[in-house]
């Protein structure tokens, strides 16, 4: 390795001082300040490298922070670029380790940690601490800002950076970059700013340091995902490998000890998401998917970013009331058991069960009902004076229970309990782990992770899953509950007709009536808006049956749609050639079902089993549905031609997914594969569609509240001038996303100007055959919700 000594570095490698070998190697990055002057510095600057690969001139990184006037004269020049790419540089405030998601994170560190680092500390995001960034524009050059008082001196002598210049602090250098990062190049309309995963990098700039990152950007995740959804999320070194093999010799270059140091880290980082991101838009054109990736999905990107940085509010005594009485319930429901058993077991025994149910009951196993009662069952409980494992030979899974709740009332006591107990194990008790205090807003919030790289393009959440918090459910308690029941909020909306519930205990009565009062339990209670909020929650109506319905152009359906009466109903009247009002609920239920059941993939086996009716009787369903709309039919057949044709399905917006089973010899591979080719189709294209709303809705509210702050994140007192008082929330704040639902957390008083911004925009996101129509329901809790006519 070439040593750099103080008195003479040089910073770049210009084509005309040196000549390329045939296959050049990069050299060890300078590390050190360079002696060229800042007019010299102006001209390397002004050379901007072409938007290909090139494997000419070598890696350097400038230490731009090492000089006043060199960072002058960097910013003046950065200010001018249209398309550059950032990386941050991190590091561990907790024994100098490095975060492993990043390029050379997972070799161990051989230096001792930093007893004390400077820099910005990340919120909430596992002790890291910002201390720079590093921007590439072209060739394999990297400008590094440093954020630090003193900036780290790396592992040797001979690579140690220069020192920073005493008269340019951090501030300085703080605020030039946020000017950088949201204004507008000087003389040109837009600029790009190449990201490698948009969302952790604006949030930990923002939980950082306060800067948001505005403009357009370009993130390689998302290009690779939307070239083909249905392989798996690449990393930053797999992109290398696959698309810009001639830098593999600059990533190989950080296996050596440097690539400890997050400054070098940062560095090659940016200079290589410059080559990639610049290589994948080449790809997203020739495919013709480049508009929705800068019009749609990287906005999208930075949407779901500020649904992070919100969280959603949560009421930790809502969530202990209902906890309280769905284990009230529990009890309840074990004693019951034990009775009917005649002793106690464990319910969480498929062993217990079976025992119980099959050989001291001596119900029909695996749910044969039509089987005589007394017929001897197989195998012992003992062989061998050990014990058989009975739920391997009996089923006690949900569909056998089912089944034999008529001839017992323990099976259907053991389901009860099983879904009291899976709402509280993997609803209840998760939330209560993630919950994290505001300091600002003075209440707990839970703060969910996206999902983007799923093969249909529908967003979901991990860490926790709050798309799987169940919607309310009854539990009768056959007597009164020792401590408050759950709450159903006290919004002041007129009530809406139909079954009332409970939702206060009743007064103690000697001999309570039978089942006892109707608890409406359920955990979506427990999320509630900041003071002096409201939840916001605005729904497609059908959104998917009405991407069927333009796809496919069938008449009947789109004038079904077109007309405003009950959809379902009207859909079940045609089916069966029948008048509306004589169509009973099971009736227009199966044409749900159906028409679902088509738009899902499901062959005639699964909806048979969701409808409750034999296969075969299924399919004569699906076969005279597809008679009477022969549109559909029509647009069935043509979706798994083009597939078969092409390889691949498409949705409205262009975007595509490639299905390799669709010419499988295997008739169940090749099945299954027509089967997503509908399924991406329609259920992608609405994806993309409530993408684009969500995108469009987040535009005219930055629009109409300028003031706002973007985020909950964004009113922090660590980066907010006004470090007392309640931030000034106006207008609505983005928290959740479920399929095709919208949900915001919005100020009262600017309650009924969103909700109208919200329903405008998701119903004119694009022009169909058919109108799009959503609905809007307001509430204090997202379980109390009541529709809203805006």
């Amino acid at each position: 390795m070439q040593k750099n000594t103080p008195a003479a570095q040089s910073l770049f490698l210009p084509p005309e001082s040196a000549a390329c070998p045939p296959s050049p190697q990069p050299k060890p990055p300078s590390d050190t300040e360079s002696s060229v002057s800042p007019e010299g510095f102006t001209l390397q600057l002004s050379q901007d490298a072409s938007l290909c690969c090139s494997n000419s001139g070598s890696f350097s990184i400038i230490d731009v922070a090492s000089n006043r006037r060199l960072f002058a004269t960097f910013i003046k020049e950065w200010g001018k670029k249209e398309r550059f790419s950032i990386a941050l540089a991190c590091e561990k405030r907790e024994h100098g380790q490095q975060p492993e998601d990043q390029i050379g994170g997972k070799h161990k560190r051989a230096s001792a940690a930093h007893p004390k680092l400077d820099g910005f500390p990340v919120r909430d995001d596992e002790g890291l601490t910002l201390i720079g960034l590093s921007v590439c524009w072209g060739a394999r050059d990297a400008y590094y800002i440093s954020l630090q008082q003193e900036q780290s001196k790396g592992l040797s002598s001979s690579l140690a950076p220069p020192p920073l210049d005493d008269a340019l602090p951090v501030r300085d250098r703080l605020e030039q970059v946020k000017v950088c990062l949201k204004g507008q190049p000087t003389g040109h309309k837009s600029r790009t700013v190449n990201v490698y995963d948009i969302i952790k990098v604006y949030k930990r700039l923002v939980l950082s340091c306060g800067i948001s990152l505005e403009g357009s950007y370009e993130d390689p995740k998302v290009a690779c995902w939307l070239l083909d959804p249905g392989s798996e999320e690449r990393t930053l070194p797999n992109m290398v490998t696959v698309y810009c093999p001639e830098e593999l010799p600059l990533l190989d270059g950080l296996g050596n000890a440097h690539s400890h140091c997050p400054r070098v880290r940062a560095a090659t980082k940016s200079v290589l998401i410059h080559f990639v991101m610049n290589r994948l838009s080449g790809l997203l054109e020739q495919h013709g998917t480049l508009d929705i990736f800068r019009r749609i999905e990287m906005p999208s990107q930075v949407c779901l970013a500020l649904l992070e940085l919100n969280g959603v509010g949560f009421s930790v005594e809502e969530c202990e009331r209902q906890k309280h009485v769905m284990q009230a319930k529990l009890s309840a429901l074990e004693a019951e058991a034990y009775s009917l058993a005649g002793h106690s077991f464990s319910l969480t025994s498929a062993d217990d069960v079976a025992q119980v149910l099959f050989l001291e009951l001596h119900l029909p196993p695996n749910s044969d009902v039509g089987g005589p009662r007394n017929k001897k069952t197989l195998g012992y409980t003992r062989k061998g004076g050990r014990r058989v494992h009975l739920g391997k030979h009996f089923s006690t899974t949900k569909d056998v229970l089912e089944k034999l709740r008529s001839l017992h009332p323990l099976p259907g006591l053991i389901l009860e309990w099983r879904r009291i107990t899976n709402a509280l194990t993997k609803v209840v008790f998760p939330l209560q782990r993630e919950k994290q205090y505001h300091p600002i807003l003075n209440m707990n919030r839970i703060y969910p992770i996206a999902q983007t790289h799923t093969a249909t393009g529908r967003v979901s959440f991990t860490e926790p899953n709050i798309q799987n918090v169940p919607k309310d459910f009854d539990i009768y308690m056959p007597t009164v509950v020792g401590e408050s029941p759950p709450s159903q909020g006290d919004l002041q909306l007129p009530n809406k007709p139909g079954k009332r519930r409970s939702s206060v205990a009743p007064p103690p009565t000697a001999a309570p009536a039978e089942p006892g009062p109707a608890f409406s339990v359920s955990m979506r209670h427990a999320f509630i808006p900041f003071s002096g909020g409201m939840i916001l929650a605005a729904d497609y109506s059908q959104l998917e049956l009405r991407v069927l319905a333009h796809l496919s152009k069938d008449q009947r359906l789109l004038q079904v749609l077109n007309g405003g009466a009950d959809v379902f109903r009207c859909i079940a009247a045609e089916w069966k050639s029948v008048d509306p009002e004589s169509v009973q609920d099971g009736l227009r239920q199966q044409a749900k079902q159906i028409c679902y059941g088509i738009i899902y993939g499901m062959g005639a086996k699964s909806l048979g089993e969701q409808m409750g009716v034999e296969e075969n009787d299924a399919a004569c369903y699906i076969e005279s549905f597809k008679a009477r709309y022969k549109g559909i039919n029509a647009f069935l057949k043509q979706t798994v031609k083009k597939c078969l044709k092409d390889g691949y399905v498409q949705t409205l917006m262009g975007r595509r997914r490639y299905l390799a089973g669709i010419t499988s010899p295997n008739p169940h591979v090749k099945a299954h594969a027509e089967r997503q080719a509908v399924n991406t189709t329609v259920q992608g294209s609405a994806a993309d569609i409530v993408k684009l709303a969500t995108v469009n809705i987040q535009k005219r509210l930055r629009n109409t509240y300028p003031a706002a702050p973007l985020s909950h994140q964004h009113t922090h007192p660590a980066h907010n001038h006004r470090r007392t008082g309640t931030p000034q929330l106006r207008g609505a704040y983005f928290i959740l996303q479920l399929h095709d639902e919208l949900i915001y957390e919005t100020t009262e008083q600017d309650l009924i100007q969103v909700a109208q911004i919200v329903k405008r925009e998701m119903e004119s996101a694009v022009k169909l055959y058919v109108k799009l129509k959503a609905k809007v329901k307001v509430g204090p809790s997202w379980g109390n919700l009541q529709d809203l006519d805006v």
